[in-house]
């Protein structure tokens, strides 16, 4: 996507990201034009083109605003608590719940992983330097245990909204809390 200060192209970024999430709501992403995005968004292919690289360069833009909401969303807490921490998750998803319907219908939540993989790292670092814990790991051994983590939390994401999210989410964190506590000994 193309960074741009310019309230004229960032309505038009608006209205492509909205046209191409509206017609994965209803068609096979694999099977989405740009010719249909421009329609969708009632643009022209020179504003499309001004704007991003293809489709997939739309998408990846749409799934940068979700994980730039989510990093500050963490920087938000206001407790290290685990169970805030795994709380705020659940709601972040939750509130976007549609969106990541639409990646799951699609078979497209890998995208979103692999933005939060290659975000989250760099987020850490800046952030979460003074880390009494991190301290303690090389680069390397810190970068795995981020990436453990973004994985077991996201994964259990997954199975709760693939279930229909039936059990309440507190029953869920709670069991994840006893178990990170029984491992912690």
């Amino acid at each position: 996507m193309t960074e741009t200060e310019n309230p004229s192209a960032r309505f038009s970024q608006s209205q492509i990201q909205q046209a191409l999430l509206s017609l994965m709501k209803k068609t096979p992403y694999a099977e989405i034009t740009v010719k249909e995005i421009l329609y969708e968004a009632k643009i022209a292919r020179k504003t499309f083109y001004r704007n991003f690289i293809s489709k997939d360069d739309a998408l990846n833009s749409i799934v940068k605003i979700y994980i730039k909401n989510y990093e500050e969303g963490i920087l938000n807490l206001t407790s290290e608590d685990l169970t805030d921490f795994f709380e705020f998750v659940f709601a972040f998803v939750e509130d976007n719940l549609a969106f990541f319907n639409i990646l799951c219908k699609n078979k497209l939540v890998h995208i979103f992983f692999e933005e939060l993989n290659a975000s989250i790292p760099v987020f850490h670092k800046k952030f979460c330097a003074d880390c009494s814990f991190f301290n303690n790991l090389t680069q390397a051994q810190t970068e795995y245990a981020i990436a453990f983590n973004i994985g077991a939390i996201w994964n259990i994401i997954l199975k709760w909204t693939s279930d229909g999210m039936k059990i309440p989410k507190k029953k869920i964190i709670s069991g994840i809390v006893k178990y990170l506590d029984f491992l912690h000994g």
